[in-house]
């Protein structure tokens, strides 16, 4: 896997290994985005069904800081305010497929302008004995197979990774003892 990943990066030029490392900064956003708009069900539920503090059932760690952010306990505003952050997370995420359908496309066409720049390096007499459709579908079929079932689902993959991770370092830093016991 780490093989995989090492070949794919050297693949990639300066500008695209830029932007790889903005997407996943940007993939950890969408992590935070998402534990921070379920997390923000929590208190809703809790507003709507018991009387109490809805910050109460987070723990002490969590309960603190969202007694401190949560401007009302009014069931309205709560959850206006989940939908509002689940909202950002599905913008997020959309931000990275989007950027990442974008990487992939120019990582796409660079491959095949630098397939047909080879093609074009060979001897006049290679294309005696080589038709225009073979060097078409080399050019473009294979580069763009090679970007949409290898480079997209590797995106993808990282993606996901990089969300479970975000997640569960939330998951730790909110509550450490529950986390542990889930790990266990």
């Amino acid at each position: 896997m780490t093989g995989t990943a090492t070949k794919l990066w050297t693949l990639l030029s300066a500008r695209e290994r830029r932007r790889a490392l903005l997407l996943v900064l940007l993939m950890f956003a969408v992590g935070l985005a998402e534990i921070t708009g379920l997390m923000s069900i929590v208190p809703l539920v809790a507003a709507l069904t018991s009387s109490t503090d809805p910050c109460a059932r987070l723990g002490l760690a969590a309960g603190a800081v969202c007694s401190k952010l949560l401007p009302t306990r009014d069931p309205y505003v709560l959850g206006a305010f989940a939908f509002a952050l689940i909202a950002l997370s599905n913008l997020l995420a959309f931000l990275v497929v989007w950027f990442s359908a974008r990487m992939t496309w120019s990582v796409w066409r660079r491959l095949s302008a630098h397939v047909f720049a080879a093609y074009l390096q060979k001897p006049y007499e290679f294309f005696f004995e080589t038709h225009s459709s073979g060097v078409v579908k080399n050019v473009v079929f294979e580069t763009e197979r090679f970007a949409h079932l290898v480079f997209m689902p590797a995106l993808i993959l990282a993606s996901r990774i990089i969300v479970a991770a975000a997640v569960v370092l939330v998951v730790l830093v909110v509550d450490p003892v529950v986390s542990v016991g889930i790990l266990a």
